[in-house]
C-alpha cells in the first residue's frame, strides 16, 4: 500500500513539474498536464460549426498553415454556453485538440493560449512541419473584464505597422481594451 501510494506521489509531482514548465501568460487559472505528446502536423485542419469563427480560423492561418474543415478536425472550435464570457478550455490529447469556450473572446484567448505552446518560431510566418505538444488541460477565465492598455499615440509617434504589431502584442497576452489617445 506504501508502495502505491509513492508511485502516486511520484506520478503526480511529475504533472505539476511538467505543468510549472509551460510558460503562459498570464498565469492560467487551471492547468494539467499528462503523460505523451500529441504530434501536430501541418497544414491543421480546423473544425468549427459557427460562423463567427471564420475570424479566427483566419487569424489562426497567418501563423500556420491551416485548412477549413467540416469533420476530423485536428483542432476543433466550440462555443458553448456553459462557459462564461471569455472563459475557455484547451484540451490537448490523442484526439487533437479542442478549444471549448462561452464566446468568440474566449475562442481567441484559448488560441492564444495554444500559440503560447507551441515554438515562438511560429511569430515569423515560417511554415512549421512537425510540432509536439504536451497532453494537457487548461482552463482560464479572466479575473478582471477590462485588462486595457492606453496608447498616446500624439506624443509618441508611432506608425501604422508599429501600432499592428503593438496590438498583436496586447492580443498575445490577452488584454481585451485598447485606448488610443
Amino acid at each position: 500500500m506504501l508502495r502505491i501510494a509513492t508511485t502516486l506521489i511520484t506520478l503526480l509531482s511529475v504533472v505539476v513539474v511538467e505543468a510549472q514548465t509551460l510558460s503562459l501568460i498570464p498565469s492560467p487559472k487551471s492547468v494539467v498536464c499528462y503523460d505523451g505528446v500529441y504530434k501536430l502536423n501541418t497544414p491543421l485542419s480546423v473544425e468549427y460549426y459557427s460562423e463567427e469563427l471564420d475570424d479566427i480560423v483566419d487569424y489562426l492561418s497567418l501563423y500556420i498553415p491551416a485548412n477549413k474543415a467540416t469533420i476530423n478536425g485536428n483542432i476543433k472550435l466550440n462555443v458553448d454556453t456553459a462557459f462564461q464570457e471569455e472563459q475557455y478550455r484547451l484540451d490537448v490529447s490523442p484526439l487533437g485538440i479542442i478549444i471549448s469556450a462561452g464566446d468568440y473572446g474566449g475562442v481567441f484567448n484559448g488560441i492564444q493560449t495554444l500559440f503560447q505552446l507551441l515554438p515562438a518560431s511560429i511569430y515569423t510566418k515560417h511554415t512549421i512541419h512537425s510540432i509536439e505538444l504536451p497532453y494537457c488541460t487548461i482552463e482560464d477565465s479572466p479575473k478582471y473584464a477590462h485588462r486595457g492598455f492606453m496608447l498616446d499615440v500624439c506624443r509618441t509617434w508611432m506608425d501604422k505597422e508599429s501600432v499592428i504589431e503593438l496590438i498583436d502584442l496586447l492580443a498575445y497576452h490577452k488584454i481585451n481594451s485598447l485606448r488610443l489617445h
